[in-house]
C-alpha cells in the first residue's frame, strides 16, 4: 500500500506540474519573440524573415507553432524582393521524440504561398544562401574549430505530412529571361521519415495544361544523399494520361536516367486547346518508351506508338549541349496512314469558289493578294539553326485516302541551318518516285532553295489514274502511265518569293488513257470541263475521251513557266498544243490552247477549239473566249454556205497544212515519223451534198450542238 501510494502521489506531481507549465507556457505571448525567431534566421541564411501577422503556439503532445503573414527576402540579385510569401504556416512537432533530441514534424501545411526560385546570368541560384557571420569566439581562419563549434550541434529532423494549399511557384531564368508558372490547388506529401519513400498527391495548372499527379518518389535522405531516387508517378490531364516508373541514380546531378515511360491521349486536340494552341484533329495516341541518359544526351528507345491506324518504333536521342540542340531519329513503321491527318476529301473551300466566280466575272477585286495561292508570310529560317539532326525513316505501306505506297525510305539532315532531304523513295501506282532538296538560308533572311525531283517507273509505269482515284482526287482518268523529271533551284525568304524566282525545267509524261466525260463533269471541274469540250466536241455525248499521250516540257525562268509547242496533249479525235505563261510570281495564266483535228474528225471542231484561253490566276484559272475569232469563224462559215463550202474545205487545206500530226513528239523535242501514204478515195458524187455536210459539222461545232 505504502508503495502505490508513492505512485500516485508522484503520478499527481508530474500532472500537476505539467498543468501549471501548460498554464505557464500558455500565457507567455509569443509574439514577443518574432523578432528573435527573425534574427537568427537571418544569422543562419543572411536573408530577412519577416512575420508580419500573428504568432501563435499550441500546447499539448504535438505542439504547433502558427504564423500569418510569413516573407523572406530574395537574393540580393533577384528580380524581386522576396522569394518567398505565404499566407499562413503551420508546424505540428511530437513532443516525445523532441525530449529525446530528434524533430519529429507530424504536420506541416502552407496556405497560398508564393514562391520563386531564379538564376542570375551566371547560373547561380537564388536559394544559395550566403555563409553568415562567424560568431564570436570563433576563427574564420580556423575550419578545425568552426567543426568542433557545429559538430552534434543539429539535431535529427522527420517530416511526417505536408499539405500545400493553393500555391504558386515560378522558375525564372536569369540568362534568357524566360520564366515558367506552375500553380497548385493542393499538394500531399506523407512519410514516415526522411529515409522512408514519399507518397504524393497533387492538382493544379502548369503551361496552361491541368495535371493531376499520384504516385510516390524516393526519401528525402537519398535525394539529399544523391543517391538512386525511384520514381512511380501517374499523370493525368485533360485528354491525356503519363505513367513514370524507375529511378534516377543520382538525382542532385540528373543523372543515371532509367525510366519507362507510358503515354495514352485520347484527344490530343483538346490538350492542345487547354495549352493555348490549335491544331487539327488528331488520332488517338498509345506510346511506351525508356528515357535514358549517357553523357550529355537523352535517348528515348524502343519507342512503340500507334496513332490512330499507323504505328511507328525505334529511338530519339536528343543533346541539349551548349550550341544548337542536337536530335537524332531512326524510325520505321508498317503502315502509317496519312489520311487521318488530311482534311475530308473534296472539300473544295466555298471562299475559293466565290473568289473564282467573281474573278471570272471580271471583279477585279477578287485578285487581292488574300487569295494568293502562294504565302508572303516570312519562312521560319532563323530557327533552323536552333538545331541540328538526322532523321532517317522507313514505312512500309503508307496510306494516302485509299492509296498505298510501299516501301518509303527517307533520310533528312538539319545542320548549320541548312536542311537537305536526300534518299526519298517510294513505290506507288505500280512505280517508283524518287526525290532530294536542300533548304540552305543565306544572308538577311534570304534562303537559297535546291530541289531536285525525279520520278522512275517500272514497266507498268505509275498508274496516274489508279493513284488518283484512290487518294480520291478523281476517278474520271483511267490508265495514264507517269514519268517525270523535274529540277528546279530557287532563292527568297518565303513561298512566294522562291517561287517567284524558279530556275530550270519540268518534264512530265503521260501515257495511254481514257477520261470519263461524264465522271469529270460529275467532279465539278468547271474548267476542265469547258476545256474538255473544246478538245472533244462530243465530250456530252461520248462517255470516254481516248487520251494517246501528254507532255509538259517547259523551262522555268526567274518564276516565269513558258510553252512554246512544249505543251502537247493528243486524244482520239483532236492534237491539243499549249503556247503561253504561267508567271509564278504574279500568279497569272495566259495560256492559249489550239487543238486540230485528227484525220475523220470534222473540220470545224478545231475551228472552234482555236478560240480557247486559259487566263486568270493559279488560285482560280478560268477559260476565256476571243469574241473576235468567234465573229471571224462565224462570217466563215457564212461564206461556206454562199460558195457550196468551198471556204470550208480551204480551212480545211490549211488546218492539215499547219497541224502538228505528233506533237507530243514535237513537244519532247523529237522529231515525227513520216506520214503513211493515204489511201486512194473515191471522187464525191455531189459536190452540193458535201458542201452541205460540211457547214452542218461547222455549226455544229461552234455552237456545241
Amino acid at each position: 500500500m505504502r508503495a502505490r501510494t508513492i505512485l500516485f502521489a508522484l503520478g499527481g506531481l508530474i500532472v500537476t506540474a505539467g498543468v501549471a507549465g501548460v498554464i505557464v507556457l500558455k500565457s507567455v505571448d509569443v509574439n514577443r519573440y518574432r523578432g528573435i525567431i527573425a534574427s537568427e534566421a537571418e544569422k543562419a541564411t543572411g536573408r530577412k524573415l519577416v512575420i508580419a501577422g500573428d504568432l501563435a503556439l499550441s500546447i499539448s503532445l504535438s505542439p504547433s507553432v502558427v504564423a500569418q503573414d510569413v516573407s523572406f527576402a530574395n537574393a540580393p540579385w533577384g528580380s524581386r524582393p522576396s522569394m518567398a510569401q505565404v499566407k499562413r504556416f503551420e508546424a505540428e512537432v511530437a513532443l516525445m521524440p523532441l525530449l529525446g533530441g530528434q524533430i519529429k514534424i507530424e504536420r506541416f501545411v502552407l496556405i497560398e504561398p508564393d514562391i520563386l526560385l531564379e538564376t542570375d546570368a551566371k547560373g547561380r541560384g537564388n536559394w544559395e544562401f550566403e555563409k553568415p557571420p562567424a560568431e564570436t569566439g570563433t576563427t574564420t581562419q580556423d575550419p578545425a574549430a568552426r567543426e568542433d563549434a557545429t559538430a552534434g550541434s543539429a539535431p535529427s529532423m522527420a517530416v511526417s505530412r505536408v499539405r500545400i494549399e493553393k500555391a504558386r511557384l515560378t522558375w525564372r531564368d536569369g540568362a534568357t529571361g524566360k520564366a515558367e508558372t506552375v500553380a497548385l490547388d493542393r499538394f500531399t506529401a506523407e512519410a514516415k521519415d526522411f529515409s522512408s519513400p514519399i507518397a504524393l498527391t497533387l492538382a493544379g495548372v502548369a503551361a496552361g495544361i491541368p495535371l493531376d499527379v499520384q504516385g510516390s518518389i524516393g526519401a528525402i535522405d537519398s535525394l539529399l544523399a544523391n543517391a538512386s531516387f525511384p520514381l512511380k508517378l501517374t499523370l493525368k490531364t485533360k485528354g491525356a494520361e503519363v505513367g513514370i516508373d524507375g529511378a534516377i541514380a543520382q538525382p542532385m546531378a540528373g543523372k543515371g536516367i532509367d525510366l519507362k515511360l507510358a503515354l495514352a491521349a485520347a484527344d490530343v486536340k483538346a490538350l492542345a486547346r487547354t495549352a493555348g494552341a490549335e491544331i487539327s484533329a488528331l488520332p488517338p495516341i498509345k506510346m511506351t518508351a525508356r528515357l535514358s541518359d549517357g553523357g550529355d544526351a537523352y535517348t528515348l528507345s524502343g519507342i512503340d506508338a500507334t496513332v490512330g491506324k499507323s504505328d511507328v518504333k525505334g529511338s530519339v536521342t536528343l543533346a541539349p549541349g551548349s550550341g544548337p540542340l542536337s536530335v537524332t531519329a531512326d524510325l520505321t513503321s508498317g503502315q502509317f496512314d496519312l489520311t487521318e491527318f488530311l482534311p475530308p476529301a473534296g472539300a473544295a473551300p466555298a471562299a475559293k469558289k466565290e473568289v473564282a466566280k467573281k474573278e471570272k466575272e471580271g471583279d477585279k477585286a477578287a485578285a487581292q493578294p488574300g487569295t494568293r495561292l502562294f504565302s508572303d508570310a516570312p519562312l521560319p529560317l532563323a530557327g533552323l539553326k536552333a538545331v541540328n539532326a538526322t532523321v532517317q525513316a522507313k514505312i512500309t505501306r503508307m496510306v494516302v485516302r485509299h492509296a498505298t505506297l510501299q516501301d518509303a525510305t527517307v533520310k533528312a539532315t538539319l545542320k548549320g541551318g541548312r536542311l537537305a532531304v536526300e534518299g526519298l523513295k517510294v513505290g506507288v501506282g505500280g512505280g517508283t518516285l524518287t526525290a532530294q532538296a536542300t533548304l540552305d538560308p543565306a544572308g538577311s533572311g534570304q534562303a537559297a532553295l535546291t530541289a531536285a525531283l525525279t520520278t522512275q517507273v517500272n514497266a507498268s509505269g505509275v498508274d496516274l489514274g489508279r493513284v488518283l482515284k484512290e487518294m480520291e482526287v478523281s476517278d474520271a482518268l483511267s490508265g495514264g502511265p507517269l514519268e517525270a523529271k523535274i529540277t528546279l533551284a530557287g532563292r527568297g525568304g518565303s513561298v512566294r518569293a522562291l517561287m517567284g524566282g524558279l530556275n530550270g525545267r519540268a518534264l512530265v509524261s503521260l501515257g495511254k488513257g481514257k477520261v470519263g466525260n461524264k465522271a469529270l463533269d460529275m467532279a465539278g471541274a468547271d474548267l476542265l470541263n469547258e476545256l474538255l469540250t473544246g478538245i472533244n466536241p462530243l465530250a456530252k455525248s461520248e462517255e470516254y475521251t481516248e487520251l494517246k499521250c501528254g507532255v509538259i516540257n517547259v523551262p522555268v525562268k526567274d518564276g516565269v513557266i513558258s510553252s512554246d509547242n512544249a505543251i502537247a496533249v493528243e486524244t482520239g479525235k483532236m492534237n491539243v498544243v499549249g503556247n503561253g505563261t504561267i508567271n509564278l510570281k504574279t500568279e497569272e495564266l495566259d495560256l492559249a490552247v489550239h487543238p486540230s483535228p485528227r484525220e475523220g474528225v470534222g473540220v470545224s471542231a478545231g475551228s472552234a477549239a482555236k478560240l480557247m484561253r486559259i487566263k486568270g490566276s493559279l488560285a482560280s484559272p478560268h477559260l476565256g473566249v476571243d469574241e473576235a475569232g468567234v465573229a471571224k469563224t462565224v462570217l466563215s462559215v457564212g461564206a461556206a454556205v454562199a460558195t457550196g463550202g468551198l471556204s470550208v474545205l480551204g480551212e480545211a487545206l490549211v488546218d492539215k497544212a499547219t497541224a502538228d500530226d505528233a506533237p507530243c513528239l514535237t513537244a519532247l523535242g523529237k522529231k515525227a515519223p513520216p506520214p503513211a501514204k493515204p489511201a486512194e478515195k473515191k471522187p464525191a458524187t455531189g459536190r452540193k451534198g458535201a458542201a452541205a455536210e460540211g457547214v452542218g459539222s461547222a455549226l455544229k461545232g461552234i455552237f456545241g450542238q
